[in-house]
C-alpha cells in the first residue's frame, strides 16, 4: 500500500492571529444571560468591576455548575469559589 505523501500548508496572517474574544463589561454580561436574574447589592456589588465578565462568560459557556445557576449572586459565588485566585 502506498502512502500519499502530505504537503505542509503554511498558516495564513489571520490562522496565526490568536483568536480575540470581546471584552465584556457586567452590563454586557448580564445582557447576554438575560436567564439570569437578580442583581448584585451591598458588598457583592465590587464584583461589578472587580470581575473579568469574559472570563465568566466563558466559563459560563463551558462549566455544568455555573450554567445551572439562575440568580448572578450565586453565578458570582460559584464562580469565586471555583475560579478566583486564592490569595
Amino acid at each position: 500500500m502506498e502512502v500519499e505523501e502530505q504537503q505542509l500548508v503554511p498558516f495564513t496572517e489571520e490562522q496565526r492571529e490568536p483568536t480575540r474574544r470581546e471584552e465584556l463589561t457586567y452590563s454586557d454580561f448580564r445582557e447576554a444571560y438575560a436567564d439570569i436574574q437578580g442583581k448584585l447589592f451591598g458588598m457583592a456589588e465590587r464584583y461589578i468591576t472587580a470581575l473579568d465578565w469574559t472570563e465568566v462568560a466563558a466559563k459560563v459557556e463551558t462549566d455544568e455548575e455555573l450554567r445551572k445557576e439562575k440568580d448572578i449572586f450565586y453565578v458570582v459565588k460559584t464562580y469565586n469559589r471555583k475560579y478566583a485566585q486564592k490569595g
